[in-house]
């Protein structure tokens, strides 16, 4: 019997003068099956990683969505809240208010400009409007009469 067993380093060479038996048989397959032994562990080792990174990336997109959804119902509420603010004022002035608690003014030489000002010139210019809509008829039309 040939004293070179097969082996991974001369490739499982098997000549003729090697016998068959339980130590080739046991040398050929014990190799092997420590090599398979590595090879399952490896297998199973990414197969782990491969779970774990699944389950960070859905955790992360998890994050990252309850995040934005924080953000857009933030941005919402203040949406809404603006349309309401203007629906109101909206319907302030659909119900005759005439209001300018935005208004920016600057004071002109000689008066006091507040908003309370505004407010009252802005009414007595709605009342002039409304005044002079009622002395406009078919007379002041066409004869030039009030």
């Amino acid at each position: 019997m040939s004293s070179v067993l097969p082996s991974p380093a001369n490739g499982y060479l098997w000549t003729a003068e090697i016998e068959l038996t339980p130590e080739t048989f046991n040398s050929v397959f014990g190799s092997i099956h420590g090599r398979l032994v590595d090879c399952e562990a490896i297998t199973i080792d990414a197969q782990a990683a491969i779970g774990q990174l699944l389950a960070i990336t859905a955790e992360g997109a998890r994050l990252l969505i309850e995040d934005t959804t924080v953000q857009n119902n933030a941005i919402l509420e203040l949406t809404q809240a603006r349309f309401t603010q203007i629906a109101q004022e909206y319907d302030e002035l659909q119900n005759g208010g005439l209001k300018a608690p935005r208004v920016q003014v600057n004071a002109l030489p000689g008066y006091a400009s507040t908003a309370l000002n505004v407010q009252a010139t802005l009414e007595a210019i709605g009342a002039e409007v409304v005044y002079r809509r009622r002395r406009i008829n078919v007379w002041s039309l066409f004869m030039g009469g009030d």
